[in-house]
């Protein structure tokens, strides 16, 4: 067990080291090219690339982290931990995204592969996430909140703000109110599963925010607020990746990207304050 410490403190030591060096690379690409595409020169080259291959190597590195914080809740056997290993396999998808996504680019000079293999890695964070968030639903005491009248009222409204506000952010602002169902049978799928996997995200989000809320005072309030942040930014990001490709007005190193920068690290966060040790120092 000394050993797993041991390599979850030198990846949290990694994954600072690539979210920073990640963000400085952004920073100075935005400042090469006021904030505009570019997919040639030494700027690409060294900016750019760098900067998409840092935005791969955070879900790695986060993912697996959350496998050897997973062992220390009994792996598959806790809910915790079948929660941290979900957390995982999601960061692995996009991870899986990135890497495809990134050789359409860097070797075959597709610069918005899309749809493509990397899309249907990306989605996969929606099952294993929303799976995460159910396994939450009996660490944080949801299951309480759902014996009460009053958790039940708190559900029904929160489902319903949540699903009103996820159509009208998802399909009229970030669709322009337009789902185009013209394209072949990859497109027209993941036309439906992107909207469907953030919603799904969302909702089992704030439904454990908001009848768990009494229940997350102690050890573990603040890493599951850090873990519920990563996956709403994610939703909001999201929004924000649909409407710029919607409006064609996305670029690889847009502000989108350092969005899921962020959200990435803000995801890794929460995985690494998962730490079940602090049981023991109550």
């Amino acid at each position: 067990m000394e050993l797993i410490k041991k390599r979850i403190r030198s990846l949290k030591f990694i994954i600072n080291f690539v979210f920073v060096a990640t963000t400085v690379l952004w920073f100075l690409f935005v400042f090469s090219t006021k904030h505009s595409a570019l997919y040639e020169g030494a700027v690409f080259q060294y900016l750019l690339k760098p900067f998409l291959i840092g935005m791969t190597l955070l879900p790695i590195l986060g993912g697996i982290l959350g496998v050897y914080r997973s062992i220390g809740w009994g792996g598959w056997k806790s809910n915790m931990g079948r929660s941290l290993v979900a957390v995982s396999l999601g960061m692995f998808g996009w991870a899986g995204g990135m890497i495809f996504w990134n050789y359409y680019l860097f070797f075959l000079n597709v610069e918005v592969p899309y749809p493509s293999i990397a899309d249907f890695l990306y989605v996969m964070i929606w099952p294993f996430w929303t799976y995460a968030m159910i396994s939450l639903f009996k660490v944080t005491g949801v299951k309480y909140g759902f014996k009460k009248v009053g958790g039940k009222i708190i559900a029904f409204i929160v489902s319903i703000i949540v699903l009103l506000l996820s159509y009208y952010l998802l399909f009229e602002v970030a669709r322009q109110g337009e789902v185009d169902l013209t394209g072949d049978f990859s497109s027209n799928l993941l036309a439906i599963l992107y909207p469907l996997g953030d919603i799904s995200i969302l909702l089992t989000s704030v439904l454990v925010f908001s009848l768990s809320y009494n229940f997350l005072g102690g050890l573990y309030k603040k890493p599951i607020l850090i873990l519920l942040s990563g996956f709403v930014l994610n939703f909001i990001t999201d929004i924000i990746f649909v409407f710029t490709t919607t409006t064609e007005t996305y670029f690889n190193g847009h502000i989108v990207d350092m969005f899921y920068v962020l959200m990435l690290f803000t995801v890794s966060v929460g995985i690494s304050k998962m730490d079940y040790t602090l049981l023991n120092q109550k």
